[in-house]
């Protein structure tokens, strides 16, 4: 048994830390996508591949973003086809979707260790 006492933190990391009371990989799943909107200027094909990891666990679970969500990813993904090209960002997407949720968050965990 743990003594009681004030929990430590092990992750430094405020974009994937989950919001008090919310709990299951759904708002990992939202944190993935949000951070991929963070990167989408300074590391594009990670942003693409956390986007796709993103969309497959979504898929996965029958969840279909609300149309004003949908915008702001098809916005993104615009802009992600902009740097890396069509093809690219295919991959890219397609490399973020083959990976497991647990994988993708340690890829966006990796950010935080340079």
């Amino acid at each position: 048994m743990r003594a009681a006492g004030p929990r430590r933190r092990t992750s430094r990391s405020p974009t994937l830390r989950r919001p008090r009371g919310l709990r299951g990989p759904i708002h990992l799943l939202e944190a993935l996508t949000e951070l991929s909107l963070a990167l989408d200027d300074s590391d594009p094909l990670l942003a693409a591949r956390l986007l796709g990891a993103a969309d497959a666990g979504y898929a996965e679970r029958g969840i279909v973003r609300p149309e004003a969500e949908s915008e702001r990813f098809d916005a993104l993904r615009a802009r992600l086809a902009a740097s890396l090209g069509d093809r690219g960002l295919a991959h890219a997407i397609a490399a973020g979707g083959g990976l497991e949720l647990d994988e993708a968050v340690a890829e966006a965990l990796a950010l935080r260790d340079p």
